[in-house]
């Protein structure tokens, strides 16, 4: 099933590589014909058309912007980075990265897609504070950048990141738009995009719809499959489930997989690190004493949650790395509620003149977890809680400065780069900093080591040190579903559930 992250809406509201196609990774045995128009229905719209301010996850967007600007990397289901208009990305240090692209690349208006081109826009990104935790992390990482030759890009960082590769496919680094399209229409190059991608932008009503057009010079030979594609928003889980089930559209990427797969659905499942969670507030009280926190993680039961708001159809998150993944360990897990220790707690606090009164916050789509939350916590002495739900940008306002108690949120990725990265103390997305030496230690030495047996023990090192100071409450995974009807196949899923469309078509 398909959740809002809460990550994303903040960055909404706060506004080695292998070579080879970057649809080889996608190509299965179903083979999907040319021609035709098809519709896939998708959460949510991109907030612009313009890629400076929009992060790739499905939460923000990101199909419309991958089908008109294509992307530099992708991903297969294992977080490693793959080629696509760019072939690779490396550094011998973790400090000097090159970027490689693909020769003969044009934008759809004739200009050569080059590292001049991928330059201009990153340097766009790096001066645009609207452009969310993007650029801030450009500058984090202290980035220069030069073109070696047209097709070679050079990238200087002041702090190694041998993960950093990772940042491309997170973020709206991913999206090139054409630079004499920028040049010449200004502010309103949102209006009339232009990328390399393989479609074009025939009409859009924004939060409604966007009806694209086959690229007639797109660079991979034989995509995009469909002449036409609409993507179709549809916020509302339910409406988006009903119109996919009455032939609305041919693929969704909003629908529930247990009803999916009861009523005989195709699908394909991306599965996601991190979870949906609740974020606790420790710049003030009651939550910067970890007692505090204790007593709320031990009092809250998912299982509950889960029977309540969702009918027990969500899968419980129990460690940071699902089982499967390559930083998964079954030996660490969450720790599990305990309602007696959560009442002892309560009763500590209290009588230490500290009870624990605090206010949840997250957006009205999140008002039955919240509410669910303040009825578990009500059977407790020594508790009062009550729940807020605000609009999307007070909610991203209240998150990034830090002016919140309990608050929803998500951590999620393929690869636990950048997405933990937001832990550390210094980082300049501040929300989920934990201000903690142990932890950044254990961040360091994930982005440092040089092999997987290097960072998986530096996660694991993370993943304890969190569970021990109780600074998240976890709860349900967030695996990304794609589902079809009978008669197409195609549709890729990478990096923070992003959908590629160019392999989108029929089957025959």
């Amino acid at each position: 099933m398909l959740k809002t992250n809460g990550l994303l809406v903040v960055l909404a509201a706060v506004a080695l590589i292998t070579f080879g196609s970057s649809n080889s990774a996608s190509a299965a045995s179903i083979k999907v014909k040319e021609g035709g128009s098809a519709s896939i229905i998708s959460f949510s719209d991109a907030p612009s058309l313009d890629p400076t301010t929009v992060i790739n996850a499905d939460t923000q967007g990101s199909t419309v912007m991958d089908a008109i600007y294509g992307v530099l990397f992708t991903t297969n289901a294992q977080g490693t980075v793959q080629p696509g208009l760019a072939t690779s990305f490396s550094s011998p240090d973790g400090l000097t990265w090159t970027l490689k692209l693909r020769s003969g690349v044009k934008f759809s208006d004739g200009t050569p897609f080059d590292a001049t081109a991928v330059m201009d826009q990153w340097t766009r990104i790096a001066g645009n504070i609207e452009a969310g935790g993007t650029w801030a992390a450009l500058k984090y990482f202290g980035a220069s950048m030069s073109v070696v030759n047209p097709l070679t890009m050079q990238v200087v960082l002041t702090t190694v990141d041998r993960q950093f590769q990772q940042l491309v496919v997170w973020s709206q680094l991913e999206w090139i738009p054409s630079p004499t399209a920028v040049a010449s229409e200004g502010a309103n190059f949102s209006q009339k995009p232009v990328g390399a991608g393989s479609f074009l932008l025939k009409s859009r009503i924004p939060n409604v719809d966007e009806v694209l057009v086959r690229n007639p010079t797109y660079w991979e030979q034989g995509y995009p499959k469909l002449n036409t594609l609409t993507i179709k928003i549809i916020a509302d889980q339910t409406q988006a489930q009903n119109a996919f089930d009455t032939g609305e559209a041919q693929a969704t990427v909003y629908y529930d997989e247990q009803t999916a797969k009861q009523k005989g659905y195709r699908t394909s499942l991306l599965s996601q690190i991190g979870a949906d969670c609740w974020l606790f507030g420790t710049k003030a009280a009651p939550f910067n004493n970890i007692q505090a926190r204790e007593a709320v993680y031990d009092a809250i039961n998912m299982n509950t949650l889960n029977q309540d708001v969702f009918q027990g159809k969500e899968t419980i998150e129990t460690s940071l790395f699902p089982k499967g993944m390559p930083f998964y360990n079954p030996k660490i897990s969450f720790p599990k509620p305990n309602k007696a220790k959560a009442q002892k707690l309560f009763n500590e606090l209290a009588a230490e003149g500290k009870p624990v009164k605090f206010t949840i916050i997250g957006t009205t789509g999140n008002l039955s977890w919240m509410e669910d939350l303040q009825t578990q916590l009500d059977a407790f002495k020594n508790v009062d809680v009550s729940v807020k739900a605000l609009d999307p940008a007070t909610y991203g306002i209240s998150l990034y400065t830090g002016a919140f108690q309990l608050a929803v949120y998500g951590v999620g990725g393929l690869d636990p780069e950048p997405a933990v990265e937001s832990f550390r103390s210094n980082w300049p997305l501040p929300i989920a900093s934990m201000d903690d030496p142990k932890i950044d230690a254990d961040l360091t030495a994930g982005i440092e080591a040089t092999t997987q047996a290097g960072r998986k023990a530096a996660y694991n090192a993370l993943q304890l040190e969190m569970n021990a100071q109780y600074r998240i409450l976890w709860m349900f995974d967030q695996d990304i579903n794609v589902v079809y009807q009978k008669n197409v196949a195609g549709v890729k899923l990478y990096g923070q559930g992003s959908a590629l469309v160019d392999g989108f078509g029929y089957v025959g």
